[in-house]
């Protein structure tokens, strides 16, 4: 299934039972307002029969996402509610690590396997597309979604852009120090420190005076 269109119905369930309530509010409404309607009676039935299916259409997936839901593991199930459910007190997810980049890969995995299994049921593009963006509930909050997708991935590519030019200048001066021939803490390559030369002096020397008293015995 799109990504969006999954992450659209994550972000609905919450709400799920509430719109269902709203719109047999609006049943009743519409029903009772119906004796000051001049309107056909046909347009008339039609909008509550339209109600009652929008309806239907939330039942369906409200009955879709607890079955699924009840068989998702409790680590993912804490990655959805987290972002999408927000059922649990702050004071749960104390500990809970929301800025890694694990955290970013976990939460697109399992959206994708959220929506894998939607669409094994037969909720599919299709399916959403000509059942829930028909509906003003719906289209409004997948267009938030797409809104809010569109800005994350901008702040994503401010963010590589900033970690590439800092990666480009420190390149840039580590390529400095080697053609100056300079290594971290040795200074210049090649001759060796003054230290190391008298140290290599004064173990000639040494070596000289050995010798000498062997050949003088």
């Amino acid at each position: 299934m799109n990504l969006l269109y999954t992450k659209t119905l994550l972000t609905s369930y919450a709400n799920l039972e509430n719109v269902m309530a709203q719109i047999d509010e609006l049943a009743v409404k519409k029903a009772l307002a119906s004796a000051n309607d001049y309107s056909p009676c046909a347009t008339q039935c039609e909008k509550i029969i339209e109600l009652n299916f929008q309806k239907d259409v939330i039942h369906v997936l409200k009955l879709t996402m607890d079955g699924i839901l009840k068989k998702t593991a409790k680590k993912d199930l804490d990655l959805l509610d987290y972002k999408y459910f927000k059922r649990r007190p702050r004071a749960y997810y104390k500990d809970f690590d929301s800025s890694s980049r694990t955290y970013f890969r976990n939460q697109v995995r399992v959206a994708k396997e959220f929506g894998d299994k939607l669409d094994r049921i037969g909720i599919s593009d299709e399916w959403f597309e000509e059942n829930c963006l028909s509906t003003e509930f719906f289209s409004e909050l997948y267009k938030r979604v797409k809104e809010h997708e569109i800005a994350s991935h901008k702040n994503k590519s401010k963010e590589e852009k900033e970690i590439r030019k800092s990666l480009a200048i420190f390149n840039a001066k580590a390529q400095e120090r080697r053609q100056n021939g300079i290594v971290c803490g040795q200074g210049k390559l090649g001759g060796g420190s003054g230290k190391n030369q008298l140290a290599s002096a004064s173990g000639q020397d040494k070596r000289e005076k050995i010798l000498a008293g062997f050949n003088g015995r």
